[in-house]
């Protein structure tokens, strides 16, 4: 009998299988029957920004262009502009689209169309609040943050365009 090799890829998990098929299925399955209840028990506890997930809920808020984020409301609060701008820095930069995932506060002017000093004084208060990080005079999401967006910001902000 010939052999054959199966990568399996599963989130973060992988494994290899080698040599006969019948061995090499039972393997996969045996291995799959004590790797998948744990996986999904923990991906349901863990966060983990989901790409395609943030660009579908935020295609009505934003767009990416090689320019930057360009938010499409003009009636947002300052927070929720500056925190949505970020969120597209971020989309942008997995995306390949943008050459960083932070934001100096002229962009964010520029992208929420706010005052300056507007939004220096609104990312002072957010860094305080932990809504956003600085890093070298940028700001920035974590994974929190973003997982704070996800579950809060964003159906505030979709619940008021109704």
């Amino acid at each position: 009998m010939s052999s054959i090799e199966v990568n399996v890829k599963m989130g973060s998990l992988e494994a290899t299988f080698k040599g006969e098929p019948d061995i090499v299925l039972k393997s996969f399955f045996e291995w799959l029957s004590k790797v998948y209840p744990s996986y999904e028990a923990i991906s349901k506890i863990v966060f983990e920004p989901n790409l395609d997930k943030l660009i579908r809920e935020c295609s009505e808020l934003f767009l990416i262009t090689d320019g930057g984020v360009v938010i499409r409301r003009s009636d947002l609060a300052a927070e929720d502009a500056i925190i949505l701008s970020l969120v597209g820095a971020y989309v942008g930069f997995r995306l390949g689209k943008l050459g960083k995932e932070s934001m100096t506060p002229s962009e964010l002017a520029r992208t929420t169309g706010k005052a300056l000093k507007t939004i220096y004084n609104t990312l002072a208060s957010m860094v305080k609040q932990g809504k956003i990080n600085k890093l070298n005079g940028e700001y920035g999401l974590t994974k929190d943050q973003i997982a704070k967006f996800t579950f809060e910001v964003l159906p505030k902000i979709k619940k008021s365009t109704m």
